[in-house]
């Protein structure tokens, strides 16, 4: 799973949770792994609609030196 942030609109999405699944069965992840991301997936994803640091400002200062 990729949790992706639209930077123009601060959209965040979970996505290729098509990819997780076939590589869960695959490789056999066991369900603990699988309860982790997920639960990993989640928090992030609210951490990015929420406003929780880093993720609200913070990494501006990252994306500005990457700019240079």
């Amino acid at each position: 799973m990729t949790i992706t942030r639209i930077r123009a609109t601060g959209a965040a999405f979970v996505d290729d949770e098509d990819e997780f699944a076939r590589h869960r069965v695959q490789y056999r992840y066991p369900q603990e792994v699988v309860a982790q991301a997920t639960a990993a997936a989640a928090w992030l994803t609210a951490a990015l609609h929420d406003g929780t640091e880093p993720f609200s400002s913070q990494y501006r200062t990252w994306l500005d030196m990457v700019g240079q």
